[in-house]
């Protein structure tokens, strides 16, 4: 009986059951910018291997919280007992059903709780700190501390001006459901948030690459950044369906993005037009031979 025993257990123990690691320090978890928000709150980056979630799950953490676009490793964190919910937001900020549906993970799920993105530098932090602040755990001063631990960028403004300005929702407020894995969305709605952003940048650029009249909320250089990374998110997240053609003028659409960025925030105008004439090429190269 002993030996019926034993084989059973040896069958029932599979190589995909990785037993989770007791950790000595929390600087030895495999998550990057791994950083510690408060005592029940956490923020980094994507956790992608076994180890990592074992990490996680050694460390106590129950719940993690992607705010990325990107699907979540559901599976590997099944095997290592922990829930998986997926809220994406954009590197703009975080919209009203995004920040009532962070209030509801820290109200509803178990913690300790793990709030990534793909790098852990900007949207993550970002909804941690909101989290942070729905729970109560921390001040809004201490909620915006955190971006500065975490070396969220200024140029990011959208997300400082979400934490600055989040104010969790009434407890009799209906609140969004949690899913494991969100809406990937569609190119085309990528494609609707970009043209908007290239319309502000061409707005920016008849400024003479100022802010322009009536639109105080329009910074050039921003407005870049966010080009770009609407450019990268949808590369990254979006286009595995099309063919290597559109998935290269997508990644020259970006590196263009990119300079034009650079150009701005360094007030060189002259370079700074040349690049959003390349871009808009590219752009309009792209709708030629997809869209039209």
């Amino acid at each position: 009986m002993l030996i019926l025993l034993s084989i059973g257990l040896a069958v029932g123990c599979t190589a995909s059951e990785t037993p989770d690691r007791e950790l000595r320090s929390e600087a030895e978890v495999t998550v990057a910018n791994f950083l510690r928000v408060t005592e029940m709150i956490y923020t980094g980056g994507t956790p992608d291997s076994e180890r990592a979630f074992a990490d996680l799950a050694g460390l106590g953490i129950r719940t993690i919280v992607s705010v990325d676009g990107a699907r979540p490793h559901i599976e590997i964190a099944r095997r290592h007992r922990l829930r998986y919910v997926h809220i994406p937001i954009g590197y703009d900020g975080i919209g009203t059903k995004a920040g009532r549906s962070l209030a509801r993970v820290v109200r509803e799920t178990e913690g300790p709780w793990l709030f990534h993105c793909h790098h852990g530098l900007h949207r993550g932090p970002a909804a941690a700190a909101v989290a942070a602040f729905a729970a109560a755990q921390v001040s809004r001063d201490e909620a915006i501390d955190v971006l500065v631990r975490a070396g969220t960028s200024e140029r990011y403004a959208g997300l400082w001006s979400a934490v600055a300005s989040y104010e969790p929702p009434a407890e009799d407020v209906a609140l969004p459901a949690l899913v494991e894995v969100a809406s990937p969305g569609s190119v085309a709605a990528a494609m609707a948030r970009i043209q908007r952003a290239f319309e502000n940048l061409e707005r920016c650029r008849d400024a003479g690459w100022t802010t322009p009249a009536g639109h105080p909320d329009l910074v050039p250089g921003q407005e870049a950044l966010l080009l770009r990374q609407g450019f990268r998110e949808t590369g990254r997240n979006l286009a595995q369906d099309f063919d290597a053609r559109f998935r290269e003028w997508l990644a020259d659409s970006e590196r263009l993005a990119g300079a034009l960025e650079t150009a701005l925030f360094a007030r060189r105008s002259v370079e700074a037009t040349k690049h959003a004439r390349a871009l808009g090429g590219t752009c309009q190269r792209c709708h030629e031979a997809y869209r039209d």
